[in-house]
């Protein structure tokens, strides 16, 4: 049975060798080599995540030792350690690696079993990582890709313009409006890095962001993809990628930059499967919204797509809103931008917009208009009423009963109703 380990006798006899190596341990004489130093370089990892304290540089080394590949390929190891470890409290980024070694190391003892631990254990983490952010502190200090919330909120609200990764948000990564009201007092600001000898700072709202570069704030993408190719902080590569000047034709910086975002999404806690398809969306969005190999026969249409077009935001404290001007089409369009989509405003057209000048000094007076707060007066409501319906275009209507119909809540629905974005309110005295 011996010669059933390795070689093409494997085929025939290798799973009946493991069920009885398994059954039978003396059937595998080979002595257990001393892992020691690997054992203690694992429980420092587990106590830095025990203290909240990781260092991922930790998990590097342990898997970039020579040593750790025959300590998990150790058929010893496999049956009294490994399972137990992967029991542990875990982070992702180790139980990826420990997956991907396994995926590459195909003979090892009780593989299939190994690898469904595995998957089954990232997934409970991955549960344990989404509770732990609902419970998360609103803490703006931690503006890291590393720390899940603030990685969720950047993904739903920095890339308004790759909109084609929208099914892996809704199912994964979820917008908290919660968590973002940290941003509400809109002063927070982040100093990037320079470019062209000027500064580059990112200013966080709630529901969108701004590129302030010179001092000057920025409407469409400015940055040249060389000036972000040898940064080597995650963070900072992706709250750049939404002001990267988009590819026209560049096969042969695609597959460059599809590694350099999949490489430092790695460190996010995100599955392969979330990794792959954000990369994907982010990838179309800096190829003018094609896959390398698409082709857009119409001109026109790419003009349509215009992927440096201008877009100006501003939010009010229920809506974001946004004004697009594109340089081909001389037009200047006004929608309410949702999550995953965006609708168009009544009248929401301007056209003949000739230069961006023209362009933003519009867009300025209707966003100011849009998200200034309605005053009405209802002191005239001695008695509150009973029952409120509100009926917004397209959706289910929101009720409201007894306690819950407050005077703030009668001025938000008549805000509301001033700017068109519910089609019908009624107020009932049963």
């Amino acid at each position: 049975m011996e010669s059933a380990v390795n070689g093409r006798s494997k085929i025939y006899y290798g799973d009946i060798r493991e069920i009885i190596a398994e059954k039978n341990r003396s059937t595998d004489m080979t002595p257990m080599e001393n892992h020691k130093e690997i054992f203690d370089l694992y429980y420092v990892y587990q106590d830095q995540l025990a203290k909240n304290e990781l260092d991922l540089n930790v998990i590097e080394e342990f898997f970039s030792r020579p040593e750790t590949e025959k300590m998990l390929t150790d058929r010893h190891f496999i049956y009294d350690t490994l399972f137990y470890w992967i029991a542990m409290p875990q982070h992702l980024v180790f139980l990826k690696k420990l997956h991907d070694f396994y995926i590459h190391h195909g003979n090892v003892f009780r593989l299939k079993e190994i690898l469904a631990r595995i998957e089954k254990r990232e997934k409970e983490v991955y549960a344990e990582n989404a509770l732990k952010e609902e419970e998360a502190d609103q803490n703006y200090s931690l503006c890291t890709i590393n720390h899940r919330p603030f990685l969720r909120y950047w993904l739903n609200i920095g890339f308004y313009r790759a909109n084609n990764f929208s099914n892996v948000l809704k199912k994964n990564l979820i917008f908290s409006e919660e968590w973002a009201k940290c941003f509400a007092d809109q002063k927070y600001r982040l100093l990037l890095l320079k470019y062209k000898n000027k500064d580059i700072q990112i200013k966080l709202h709630r529901r969108y962001a701004e590129y302030v570069h010179g001092g000057k704030t920025v409407y469409k993408p400015f940055i040249q993809w060389y000036a972000l190719e040898n940064i080597e902080d995650d963070t900072l590569l992706f709250l750049l990628l939404p002001a990267v000047v988009p590819f026209v034709d560049d096969e042969k910086t695609y597959d460059m930059v599809l590694a350099c975002i999949k490489k430092h999404l790695q460190n996010a806690t995100l599955t392969e499967e979330n990794i792959t398809q954000l990369s994907e969306g982010i990838i179309k969005m800096l190829f003018c919204g094609r896959f390398l190999g698409e082709e857009i026969d119409d001109e026109e249409a790419v003009n349509d797509y215009d992927c440096n077009a201008s877009e100006i935001y501003r939010e009010s404290e229920t809506n974001l809103y946004v004004c697009r001007w594109s340089k081909y089409s001389h037009a200047l369009c006004f929608y309410e931008q949702k999550l995953y989509d965006r609708d168009f405003m009544p009248n929401g057209i301007y056209e003949n917009i000739l230069t961006e000048t023209e362009a933003v000094s519009l867009a300025r007076e209707l966003l100011a208009a849009q998200c200034a707060k309605t005053v009405a007066d209802i002191s005239y409501l001695r008695i509150m009423p009973e029952y409120m319906s509100i009926q917004p275009y397209g959706a289910k209507a929101e009720i409201r009963t007894g306690d819950k119909i407050t005077e703030d809540a009668i001025l938000d629905a008549l805000d509301r109703f001033s700017k068109s974005e519910i089609k019908r309110m009624e107020l009932k005295w049963l």
